[in-house]
């Protein structure tokens, strides 16, 4: 008797079965990531964060140098953020104090020695060291800039020289056409009350300059222009209101709030501006208000200071009012205990703060809060991720692949759907015809032994 023929009736199930189940499965596979065609949910305001180099790029480069902006600059920071202060000849000079001792080599010069001094500050906190304004621009010039912190590198103290306002102009508008960047300037007023007192105030040359290289132009409006202007005294800030439309912050300090029994014990720019009646008074002179970061991770109001805002419901208030809000400062875990809570990661501290609706943050490592938002826009903001971003690799490293998806255009997506398809019923077709053969091959092996 002949051998039974392999089945065709079992050839066509497994050819078309198998490329059918892998089609299917790869759809399953590329549609995880929770594809939405059409829009995401949405965070508070649905925001593009904005990265602000705090001082530059510190971390790595001594604070409030050419170069440490530059490499701010270079690591993809939407804005660089020097602090000014004058000298006594009326030169505005980017320094983190009134203290020329705490960030340059002045107190190891012997034709400086005695030239320290005490000073009261108009706040009444007392103040010692080289001032600023004891220092014509020439003397400045010849100092070096060291690093700040102690824990961080200092293979580059001695290089740098304390720049002026106009060279940061020159630098930032020379490395933007360069690098056909947008990089903005978010500069700091240090301590406006004292200088008054001194006979300088900021104002004039300072929005001479900006206007000089091309910052401030005539007709422009306030929101188109690169420049922001910060500070921790309201006065000099209702002041500028009149004369500008150029966006303005006020900065909130920072104290433990605990540590003081009343709200007169402190600054009242701490205390008056974080109150719903404060909120509301700052939205009519400011754009933002720049709280320490610490009020927004705080849950609930103090018990001590019920009056404070904090958290979302600060947020909440700002929105309310038309107020952005701006904190500070950033850095990475080892100094920065606060990270505590987030397992020391700094990212995921970020993700918080921008998926509460924060839209600026001032940082030491503009490239860790780039990461930061690139995974965030992945998440709700996938048609804006990446744009202006030139530090990413953290973020593309640990994407997910259903997050990948989640970025893609609709008509790059309907791509991928049909590509991934296509690519499984190729595969399913080859794997069903393997199957095919090698099942027909022991069949007609098994039907020979049975009739032999």
């Amino acid at each position: 008797m002949p051998s039974r023929p392999w089945p065709p009736s079992s050839c066509s199930f497994y050819v078309v079965s198998i490329p059918l189940l892998l089609l299917l499965t790869s759809l399953a596979f590329l549609v995880k990531g929770e594809v939405q065609v059409g829009g995401v949910d949405e965070p508070v305001g649905g925001h593009h964060p904005e990265v602000i180099g705090h001082r530059g790029a510190p971390y790595f480069l001594p604070e409030h140098t050419l170069a440490s902006y530059e490499m701010a600059m270079r690591q993809g920071a939407d804005w660089i953020e020097p602090d000014l202060c004058f000298t006594s000849d009326g030169h505005l000079i980017a320094v983190h104090d009134l203290d020329l001792g705490s960030v340059t080599d002045i107190g190891e010069r012997s034709n400086f020695q005695g030239r320290n001094r005490s000073i009261l500050l108009p706040n009444g906190r007392p103040l010692e060291g080289y001032i600023t304004s004891d220092f014509t621009l020439a003397e400045v010039k010849t100092l070096r800039v060291k690093q700040r912190v102690p824990s961080r590198g200092h293979r580059f103290d001695g290089i740098f020289q304390v720049p002026t306002l106009d060279e940061i102009l020159e630098l930032v508008s020379s490395l933007n056409k360069q690098l056909e960047l947008d990089v903005g300037v978010y500069i700091e007023t240090k301590h406006p009350s004292y200088f008054a007192e001194i006979g300088f105030i900021h104002d004039t040359p300072l929005l001479s300059t900006l206007k000089a290289h091309g910052f401030v132009t005539e007709g422009t409006q306030a929101k188109e222009e690169k420049v922001i202007i910060q500070s921790f005294e309201s006065t000099n800030l209702i002041r500028l209101r009149k004369v500008t439309s150029i966006r303005l912050v006020l900065l909130l300090d920072y104290v433990h709030l605990s540590d003081y029994p009343t709200p007169e014990d402190t600054d009242d720019s701490l205390w008056k501006f974080l109150t719903v009646k404060g909120v509301v008074e700052a939205a009519t002179f400011v754009d933002a208000i720049g709280p320490h970061k610490s009020t927004l991770l705080q849950e609930t109001r103090y018990s001590t200071h019920p009056d404070v805002l904090v958290g979302k419901e600060l947020v909440r208030i700002c929105s309310d009012v038309g107020l952005q809000l701006h904190p500070y400062t950033f850095r990475n875990h080892y100094e920065d205990k606060s990270l505590a809570r987030f397992e020391d990661d700094p990212i995921q501290e970020y993700k918080f703060l921008m998926e509460m609706g924060v839209q600026f943050f001032f940082t030491e490592n503009a490239g860790m809060a780039l990461c930061a938002r690139h995974e965030y826009e992945a998440k709700f903001l996938p048609e804006k991720r990446g744009t202006n971003d030139h530090s990413s690799s953290r973020s593309l490293s640990t994407l997910k692949f259903g997050d990948t998806i989640k970025t893609l255009s609709p008509e790059l997506l309907y791509v991928a759907l049909i590509a991934t398809g296509a690519i499984g019923l190729f595969a399913g077709a080859l794997l069903g015809m393997y199957i095919t053969h090698r099942s027909a091959k022991q069949w007609n092996m098994l039907q020979s032994k049975r009739f032999v």
